[in-house]
């Protein structure tokens, strides 16, 4: 029995391993584990210590049994596949595990919100990160995917209107209150098109600046490309704006949902604006402060886009890019045709991984959509005791109470403004009464917030109890569970079996590559949590 200490998402299996799997957990007086197996051996996930440990085939078929049938039961059961010897081997080696190591126990904690409305004051009041400010409703593009064509249910359709700066001084003012101890601070500017409304992002700036709380905050804007040039550009450029551009890929791809109002392309715009900029403003290819921003939408071979972003010259090595696929939450829009490809693009990665080509090297392009479509979920597993170590149980049990809520704090992550004063927890939440979290004149409604999370984690807390998931779940977006107004229990489950399956991927993919160079991650120390 060989415990894998660094052996300790979104990903597909890689079609050479063979899945096998067998949850435990049913009985309460069985291990609370999860067992996996790669080609070349078995393995037990051990949930109280998150611990990976390689075992004989053997221990590995009756840990299920161990602890609900007697010694002698186990041996009726297995004589036929295990020698006496073998049997009473494994019996003897998962006891000692259980009693030096606390491997294999069966606590399972009760599931429930242990988070009070003072805890999540003192977050609000010390942690607040990034607020979003939508400083206009109109876009001089009409892009067919967009949440707000007026497909989308609980979004707003695009309009004329515009922030009124007392809304947005209003916002900050709070922001500025509350946000003084959090490692990163920053404002972000949203729309639309925010630069259609480029007098109150200025107006924003110089306000911010002022103030001896506003010198280290990070602002930040999310544009179409089509407004960067001229005064827009130069003023972005000298308050050393963290920039995304939003372009889905080469020509044919970008041009076939992104057009103006009067369905022109605007693939051509944008990338001439866009290398105008880096031209004017080189300092933009080596600080990291540019990326872009792809949504994947069918018809789409994902294969393209990763040649692409190897070729084109617009991606330089610092400058970062954001895929997400097209969001379906709540549409109307019902895109034909199909997204192929990421099968290939995830081998790939494994691949790489395996041969030791990715590396603390981030800004390699050769390697950049594998990792962003990849890499996350592989980090946040391999981290997973500096991440959710508990220090007060040191991983030997968990808690008889535990909060598993897989997801953000409502305000303290991301605090999304719109033009009629009103908070919702990021700009991807339906902008439904359920979801809003409070208003400029009132504040952020601290009994709304910890009536989100109590929600959150009742949908689901009798089957979170047993599931193996447990400690290391990152379910996500409140916008994952949500039908378009509210979050259900019906479709988190739903998100629950989805995440189990690919979390089960990710442990035997994690194995397999482990198996192969054991050095294989060892780079991902050296990548910062935000």
């Amino acid at each position: 029995m060989t415990e894998i200490g660094k052996c300790s998402g979104n990903m597909p299996l890689s079609s050479d391993i063979e899945e096998k799997t067998s949850d435990v957990v049913e009985n309460p007086a069985t291990a609370f584990v999860h067992r996996f197996e790669t080609r070349e051996n078995k393995y037990i996930y051990d949930v109280n210590t998150m611990k990976i440990v390689r075992v004989t085939p053997v221990v590995w078929e009756i840990i299920g049994d161990f602890g609900i049938l007697g010694k002698e039961e186990i041996f009726s059961k297995y004589r036929g596949q295990f020698s006496m010897a073998e049997i009473s081997s494994a019996c003897d080696e998962i006891a000692i595990a259980q009693r030096d190591k606390n491997l294999f126990l069966s606590n399972r904690p009760q599931v429930e919100l242990t988070m009070t409305e003072d805890d999540i004051r003192q977050k609000l009041n010390n942690k607040r990160k990034i607020l979003i400010l939508l400083v206009t409703e109109d876009c001089n593009f009409r892009c067919c995917y967009c949440v707000y064509s007026g497909q989308y249910a609980g979004r707003h359709a695009l309009s004329r209107r515009k922030m009124k700066w007392s809304i947005a001084k209003k916002g900050i003012d709070c922001y500025m209150q509350q946000s003084g101890s959090a490692k990163i601070r920053s404002i972000g500017f949203y729309g639309g098109e925010p630069l259609l409304n480029l007098p109150l992002i200025k107006k924003c700036v110089g306000y911010v600046k002022k103030s001896d709380r506003g010198k280290d905050i990070i602002f930040s804007i999310t544009v179409n490309g089509s407004l960067l040039t001229g005064d827009a550009a130069d003023f972005l450029a000298s308050e050393n704006f963290s920039i995304v551009v939003s372009i889905d890929g080469p020509r044919e791809i970008h041009d076939r949902y992104r057009r103006y109002k009067n369905g022109l392309p605007t693939w051509q715009k944008v990338t001439s604006n866009i290398r105008a900029f880096l031209d004017k403003y080189p300092q933009y290819r080596t600080n990291d402060k540019l990326s872009f921003n792809m949504v994947m939408a069918p018809p789409l071979d994902i294969d393209i886009l990763d040649k692409f972003l190897v070729s084109c010259d617009l991606f330089d090595r610092h400058i970062g890019v954001k895929a997400a696929f097209v969001d379906q939450v709540g549409s109307k829009i019902s895109p034909t045709g199909k997204i192929t490809g990421f099968d290939l693009l995830y081998k790939r990665f494994i691949n790489n991984l395996a041969a030791g080509r990715i590396n603390s090297d981030v800004s390699a392009t050769a390697y950049r959509l594998q990792r962003e479509m990849n890499e996350q979920d592989w980090l946040f597993f391999h981290k997973r005791f500096q991440i959710y170590q508990c220090h007060i149980h040191n991983h030997t049990i968990l808690p008889e109470r535990f909060c598993s809520l897989s997801t953000c704090v409502p305000g303290t992550q991301r605090t999304y403004l719109s033009i009629d004063g009103d908070y919702w927890p990021c700009e991807r939440v339906p902008e439904s009464e359920y979801m809003k979290i409070g208003d400029v004149e009132n504040g952020l409604d601290i009994a709304k917030i910890k009536q989100l999370l109590s929600d959150w984690v009742d949908f689901t807390k009798d089957q979170c109890r047993y599931c193996w998931c447990l400690h290391t779940c990152k379910l996500g977006c409140w916008s994952n569970i949500s039908d378009g107004e509210k979050p259900t229990g019906l479709l988190k489950k739903t998100a629950c079996q989805g995440h189990r399956f690919r979390a089960h991927k990710l442990l035997v993919d994690y194995c397999t590559v482990l198996e192969k160079n054991p050095h294989a991650l060892d780079y991902m120390e050296n990548i910062m949590l935000s």
